[in-house]
């Protein structure tokens, strides 16, 4: 069984970066301040917003295969694909996280247009295909700026990259050991210039990645709306 994705009214980054940092604020002021990454995320799901986790084949739950993340709201429940177990596979523990911080962004965003459907209908499915959709786009920019909250970024970011802006100029000096390097990490031949230059910038980016325990991707992706990597 499969269900259409609803859309969203337009909502700008500003706002979605306000109602992340307000989520981040609430918990720090009724559980335990967030002083420091990562971000305590399943502790946010479950304690704070009452949310159960499941972790479940949700390619059968939900009945097409390019889909990680789901929200049932009537049920206060996301469930994540099994192939994402961070128990199981360790190294997909960024791209678990960033799923935890997508479903939340639907739960505080979009759950309105949610509400009010048959008990009997399959939870709103994240589905790959869709990840340009506005209701898709605004669930991911909530998962950035509350697992990657712009002070912590900019702070890391002069203590451990000592301020300086990540540009391919940089880097180009070293490019063949970095790619190199990334399609080991990887397993993934660079096929463009440009997939070659976004696996430059996500090896510049790793070591910011495993303080926030982030995927290197989402790393770099947050450090471009941020203007700390420049092509």
């Amino acid at each position: 069984m499969t269900t259409a994705t609803p859309n969203a009214p337009y909502l700008s980054y500003r706002r979605i970066e306000f109602e992340a940092q307000r989520l981040l604020c609430q918990y720090s002021r009724e559980h335990a301040p967030i002083t420091e990454p990562p971000i305590p995320i399943e502790e946010i799901l479950e304690r704070h917003l009452n949310l159960y986790l499941a972790l479940c084949d949700l390619r059968e739950v939900v009945g097409f295969d390019d889909v990680l993340g789901a929200l049932c709201v009537e049920r206060r429940e996301v469930m994540v694909d099994q192939s994402l177990d961070p128990d199981e596979f360790p190294e997909l523990e960024g791209r678990f996280r960033f799923t935890l911080g997508h479903e939340i962004g639907h739960w505080q965003l979009h759950r309105n247009i949610y509400e009010h459907r048959d008990s009997d209908e399959p939870p709103f499915a994240s589905r790959i295909s869709e990840a340009n959709r506005r209701i898709e786009r605004q669930a991911d920019y909530f998962a950035a700026s509350v697992l990657m909250p712009r002070p912590f970024v900019f702070q890391l970011w002069r203590h451990i990259l000592e301020g300086r802006i990540i540009t391919i100029a940089r880097l180009e000096a070293d490019r063949q050991a970095i790619l190199e390097d990334e399609i080991v990490r990887r397993r993934i031949v660079p096929e463009t210039p440009e997939e070659e230059d976004n696996m430059m910038l996500d090896w510049a980016a790793v070591p910011l990645a495993e303080e926030f325990r982030v995927s290197p991707m989402a790393m770099r992706i947050r450090l471009e709306e941020l203007k700390l990597i420049v092509r």
